[in-house]
């Protein structure tokens, strides 16, 4: 079995799905820690890599997604030759796939650790909405033209784009927070940006989740 498809992989996932979209208690993180370094033996022994896992993770890239004037069509399977001379219809698909229509499209990206802090930030300034309810997340494999039935959902469910700008200018005191991090300032014009301009943002985190073995 793959690395990836083991329980303790999966169970790092959980924890780095509930560490974006809520927080981890004191004996989780410390759950955090164990889990990642279970995840590294098994790296190590069959690769002959020493990684620091939560550093390569944290140093991912996520990709922020915003469209304007999205739209949804379900993309019908299709029949093969075989299916021709066989006279049978098309297989029914295990996930049904969407695809996506837009009249524009734009792209951001803050890394993995980038992310944390800028939620951190937001909630230190008491933002009155969570970090994922402001900018809703998908943990899969995301196509940005094609889509499958549960992250459809989620982009049909993507917050109003001034009703974002507003929660983000109601922070008073977030510009000095960000003086010396001009990274996470371009993230937030970046999104204030998009906002002004009609986008809706959804947040990719399935790189930088994604099992990946450790370069040479």
């Amino acid at each position: 079995m793959s690395i990836e498809f083991e329980p303790i992989y999966r169970e790092l996932l959980q924890l780095r799905i509930k560490q974006v979209n809520g927080k981890l208690s004191h004996e989780e993180q410390q759950e955090l820690k164990t889990v990642i370094r279970t995840v590294e033996q098994p790296v190590e022994e069959k690769y002959g890599k020493n990684d620091d896992y939560n550093q390569s993770q944290e140093e991912r890239w996520v990709s922020f997604h915003a469209y304007r004037n999205i739209s949804f069509y379900k993309i019908e399977p299709k029949r093969s030759v075989m299916d021709v001379l066989l006279r049978r219809p098309a297989p029914i698909p295990e996930i049904q796939p969407y695809g996506v229509t837009f009249d524009d499209y734009q792209e951001g990206t803050l890394q993995y650790r980038s992310v944390l802090t800028l939620k951190s930030l937001f909630e230190d300034q008491h933002m009155t909405c969570t970090f994922s309810e402001l900018i809703p997340a998908t943990f899969d494999e995301f196509l940005v033209e094609d889509v499958t039935e549960e992250q459809k959902h989620i982009m049909e469910r993507l917050p109003e784009p001034q009703w974002g700008l507003s929660k983000l200018e109601a922070l008073e005191g977030l510009e000095e927070k960000l003086a010396n991090n001009r990274e996470l300032q371009e993230m937030v014009s970046w999104l204030k940006e998009m906002w002004q301009n009609e986008y809706k943002v959804i947040a990719d985190f399935d790189v930088a989740l994604k099992f990946r073995v450790p370069e040479q």
